[in-house]
């Protein structure tokens, strides 16, 4: 205990000799990782930034020479993800990415550069003449691959050409189905149609019937303009448009603020088309 306690004299240096300072036997401290600054209104919580923060620069640690330049590497890095997500998922899916590729770099360095070798040239005369190297060992055909096996639709004809296609004539069953014309049982040189073509307009499925313009709903109304049900309309007289709240884009009403599901807040005697 006495010799822990024990304080080392003060020592005056003698004339002519330089002074000369204690080396010091403990080790430097090391730099100050950095910290994410706390924002109580951002989009991502800085919890969750210094996290990744700290596990940028554990990545950047094995790619780069020194700690400053890892610090900075990894500080850039973050800011830059934070700056580009609109939300906390797009940033946690940003971050994922940016730690693989770090460890993508990491093992690349480990495993040290690949040899790559530079493909041999060879021309087309020296493949034909058999001059280039390993032209020996290669084969070449004016045909293409398959031809002489293949069989083209061109040379079917007459009743090969028939028997072919004969799957894939339609029953008459199928030919009313599909409502292809047939001739007519009584009338000659007539045709008959056994299914009738549905021509409905866009947004109508009667012909009274019509769609309201301002809340979607259909609802009956008849030529000379009167209503057999009067209903009331109850609508969104504003536009739809996307904004940002609390961090994600959503769609609201320039009238009352609400979103897609939400009621009319304006309310007509009857609907309009």
């Amino acid at each position: 205990m006495a010799a822990r306690n024990k304080k080392t004299s003060a020592v005056t240096a003698a004339k002519g000799i330089q002074r000369q300072a204690h080396t010091p036997t403990v080790p430097i401290a090391t730099l100050k990782r950095p910290t994410v600054e706390v924002n109580t209104s951002s989009k991502v919580p800085t919890n969750v930034r210094q996290r990744y923060l700290n596990m940028f620069i554990d990545e950047c640690l094995k790619i780069c020479p020194n700690e400053e330049q890892a610090y900075k590497k990894a500080k850039e890095e973050e800011e830059a993800v934070f700056t580009r997500c609109s939300n906390k998922k797009i940033y946690l899916n940003l971050v994922v990415n940016t730690i693989k590729r770090y460890r993508t770099e990491a093992q690349a360095q480990n495993s040290g550069k690949v040899e790559q070798k530079t493909p041999v040239k060879l021309s087309h005369a020296s493949l034909l003449d058999g001059s280039g190297p390993g032209a020996s060992k290669t084969t070449y055909t004016l045909h293409r691959s398959g031809g002489a096996g293949r069989v083209q639709g061109e040379d079917f004809t007459g009743a090969e050409l028939y028997k072919r296609l004969t799957p894939y004539v339609l029953t008459e069953e199928q030919l009313k189905e599909n409502n292809f014309p047939r001739p007519h049982s009584t009338r000659g040189g007539a045709a008959k149609f056994y299914s009738e073509v549905k021509t409905t307009q866009k947004g109508s499925t009667k012909g009274y019937e019509k769609l309201c313009v301002r809340c979607g709903k259909v609802f009956e109304v008849y030529p000379n303009g009167k209503y057999p049900v009067r209903q009331e309309c109850v609508y969104h007289w504003g536009k739809a448009w996307k904004k940002k709240i609390a961090g994600n884009i959503d769609t609201r009403y320039t009238c009352c603020q609400g979103d897609l599901t939400s009621e009319g807040c304006q309310v007509a005697k009857l609907h309009c088309s």
